[in-house]
């Protein structure tokens, strides 16, 4: 019930957030940082060659850019939805980073090698009972993750209610003063767009549990990768090593949460674009055929509803089996002789990802006059430790 209680509570905040938005018709799902710096990490990843900041390329991933905006936002006005500043500074920023921490790839990976194998070593004698404390890890991740995925679950649940103003209106119409054709009319041609703002406002409200889940989830998460830390601690002497390498599956576990939270806002937008257009299509009848046209909007409600929870009703269970995995992964390369796991690449992308994040943090920021003007990150910083990054990875 707290977790709930934390979950709905900050949820609401960004709900009633979103409301002014709504109100002025300009209502949309934000873009978020995690999601740009997704974008652009694997557009450039998949390069077949380092990316050099040619005209095609920053012209690609400019575009690759544009559409996650266009795709997020529940508008119907793009034009002013990706400002100059994230082409003129981010695109070519995040390029010459990628250029400059593959430059060094190599080097970073030789060094994410030693530094596994000293652990290997440290680790050997007392390997199983450091597997089990992985193992018992895992398993109290999983039992303190459970309560928010019964929020999430609950929340698919509660859109079988998408149809409620629906069944307002066939109400509304039946009981209507039908001795007085001018009232009948007003009620009649409020109804699109009550239904419009009815649907649109509880699919915000979903996305505002979602917003606040991802940030509860990353702090479970980061209290856990203090906990490991602290229970390995007694078999290593390099304590600096291994909480880098717990950095590095902090940042895979929360990666994963972001995964879940950016399917369940797809899903939620690919719902609002169906659902949106709807009412106002279908109510603009005449008034014998305004019964008729409810119920068979209803119908359709109910059915796109249906399809969406059959969609994500896989979400949560393969989240919750990759979240296992992953920290299992983590004890098997601690283990005597592992195999290389590319484990630099993890680092790779976690770098870039926090410095395309903070400079488009920042380009928001400006734009809005929140925070004076700063430098943007430089590639090379070095890695914060554990105990600073766990709440803002991923």
């Amino acid at each position: 019930m707290i977790v709930k209680a934390v979950i709905m509570s900050l949820a609401l905040v960004a709900g009633t957030s979103a409301m002014p938005e709504m109100n002025n018709d300009n209502v949309n799902i934000s873009v978020s940082a995690d999601e740009v710096a997704t974008v652009v990490w694997d557009y450039l990843s998949q390069l077949k060659h380092d990316a050099n900041g040619t005209v095609e390329q920053r012209a690609e991933l400019t575009q690759k850019l544009k559409n996650l905006f266009h795709e997020n936002m529940l508008e119907r006005s793009h034009d002013k939805l990706f400002p100059d500043e994230m082409e003129k500074e981010l695109v070519p920023f995040a390029i010459d980073l990628y250029k400059c921490l593959t430059k060094e790839s190599e080097k970073r990976k030789d060094e994410i090698q030693k530094e596994l194998e000293d652990l290997q070593v440290e680790i050997e004698p007392h390997f199983q009972e450091v597997r089990q404390k992985i193992r018992d890890n895992a398993c109290l991740l999983q039992e303190r993750l459970e309560p928010y995925f019964n929020v999430l679950n609950g929340s698919v649940e509660r859109m079988k209610f998408l149809n409620a103003q629906v069944l307002k209106c066939v109400n509304d119409l039946d009981n209507g003063p039908s001795d007085n054709a001018e009232s009948l009319q007003d009620l009649v041609s409020s109804m699109p767009n009550k239904i419009k703002k009815n649907i649109t406002m509880n699919l915000l409200k979903f996305q505002a549990v979602l917003m606040a889940l991802k940030q509860e989830v990353k702090k479970t998460i980061g209290q856990s990768m203090k906990e490991l830390s602290h229970s390995l601690a007694p078999f290593v002497k390099n304590m600096d090593k291994l909480d880098h390498q717990l950095e590095g599956l902090s940042f895979q576990l929360k990666k994963e949460t972001v995964k879940l939270v950016t399917n369940f806002s797809a899903r939620i937008h690919k719902l609002w674009k169906v659902l949106e257009p709807l009412p106002e299509a279908m109510l603009r009848v005449n008034m014998d055929e305004m019964e008729k046209s409810l119920a068979n909007l209803n119908k359709l409600v109910e059915e796109q509803v249906k399809i969406f929870q059959c969609k994500v009703s896989s979400y949560i269970e393969n989240f919750n089996k990759v979240m296992g995995q992953k920290v299992e992964e983590f004890g098997q390369k601690l283990g005597p002789h592992a195999g290389y796991m590319d484990d630099h690449l993890i680092f790779l992308e976690k770098e870039l990802k926090e410095k395309v994040k903070a400079l488009f943090k920042e380009i928001q920021n400006r734009k809005t006059g929140n925070l004076p003007i700063s430098n943007p990150p430089e590639a090379g910083t070095e890695l914060n430790p554990l105990e600073q990054n766990s709440a803002n990875l991923g």
